[in-house]
């Protein structure tokens, strides 16, 4: 953005964009802008109006037409003196959501020396990237194996009809393993890796994740176990149905893609379906999910309506996607990512979070972005991130 004008009819704009009061004539506008300018681009894009308007249809007790309204007038008036404090806490007080995407915005455009948040993130944590570890594959013997190109033509492997592996994936051939025996591939914080099964199901891992299964599939039925988060793409076979197993949840599958999400360290467990129709059954009782329906799984089940996919499923895409998230909920995943230790100091905001990051990004600038809302601050040592008002 080249001058104060100029980013004031971006927000304009933006803020029309999201309340779908937008004119034919102004979208070309927007267009225009983002077209010429790629850092006008680059924050639009972080904000989603299919996301905005879904969460507004949830917040039945917000006047959103006056909230708008108060927004509009708040952007337009380009009031340097307005202090950003005031905006938070208006917020968290009534349109929270809308507020935070506006304020966000509008912190996002000023200049630097402008900014009242304290930049301390993006030089302490420079030196912050992910773990360069590599996926392994643990034999049923106990054996381990480093996942990359150099260990592609490792005897045990071929004699278990592995059919290919790199740093990336490792696939399995339908037949040609000499005996049935289960392995695991487990991932290490900041890093994610594919595998094929025998049957043709595709699986990715996130990092910091494991499955287990067999190098074929002989029974009535094909079973493997997860831990962390995994989504699956199961080849379709009525004769034999795919389970998976994590923690207490079982997911019983004909032929679906499904996001299953079961952290050792938290009580949920979170089945999202893409495609077909799955079963999630615990001690408790089951349910059938239909696409777009998340299962949310503790001692009982809720189904979730209207899932946010594009969010569910962004680490898939090695991206970061924030969308009314809280601080613990933003910091927990990049802690997993960039194998952090974080704590908490003071009272934690309350204000959620809208942003999209490629997992490649370094940590400084996310934090900077979060920094840059107003809303908390960070101290850090080393690995450790310590959370601030």
């Amino acid at each position: 953005m080249q001058d104060n004008q100029q980013k004031q009819r971006l927000i304009a704009l933006m803020v029309k964009k999201l309340s779908s009061t937008i004119t034919e004539e102004e979208q070309l506008e927007l267009q225009y802008m983002m077209d010429e300018d790629p850092a006008a681009r680059s924050f639009a894009e972080q904000f989603d109006p299919a996301f905005v308007a879904r969460e507004l249809a949830r917040k039945d007790h917000i006047d959103t037409a006056t909230e708008w309204e108060k927004l509009r007038q708040l952007v337009l008036s380009g009031n340097k003196q307005t202090p950003v404090r005031r905006i938070l806490v208006r917020a968290a007080v009534a349109a929270s959501l809308i507020i935070l995407v506006a304020s966000a915005l509008y912190l996002m455009l000023k200049k630097k020396d402008e900014m009242p948040a304290k930049q301390i993130a993006h030089t302490d944590a420079s030196h912050i990237l992910p773990p360069d570890g590599k996926a392994m594959l643990t034999l049923d013997n106990g054996e381990s194996i480093v996942l990359d190109s150099l260990n592609s033509q490792h005897l045990a492997l071929k004699a278990q009809g592995v059919i290919a592996m790199n740093d990336h994936e490792l696939q399995y051939g339908a037949t040609g393993a000499s005996a049935v025996v289960f392995n695991t591939i487990s991932t290490p914080k900041g890093s994610s890796y594919k595998l094929l099964l025998p049957d043709g199901t595709r699986v990715w891992l996130n990092n910091a994740s494991s499955v287990r299964f067999p190098t074929a599939f002989t029974g009535k039925s094909r079973e493997v176990t997860t831990s962390g988060e995994a989504f699956f793409e199961v080849a379709k076979d009525n004769s034999k149905p795919f389970i998976v197993q994590s923690k207490e949840v079982k997911i019983l599958v004909l032929g679906t893609s499904f996001n299953l999400e079961a952290w050792p360290e938290k009580n949920s467990v979170n089945a999202t379906l893409l495609e077909g129709a799955v079963r999630v059954e615990n001690k408790s009782g089951a349910a059938l999910l239909k696409p777009g329906q998340q299962a949310k799984v503790e001692n009982n089940i809720a189904v979730i309506n209207n899932t946010d996919i594009d969010k569910v499923i962004a680490w898939k895409e090695n991206r970061f996607v924030f969308r009314a998230n809280t601080i613990h909920e933003v910091m927990d995943q990049l802690a997993r990512y960039y194998d952090l230790e974080v704590a908490y100091s003071g009272n934690t905001t309350s204000s959620l979070f809208v942003g999209s990051f490629m997992r490649s990004a370094p940590l400084s600038e996310i934090l900077e972005f979060l920094e840059k809302t107003g809303a908390v601050h960070f101290k850090i040592e080393n690995r450790k991130i310590t959370v601030l008002p």
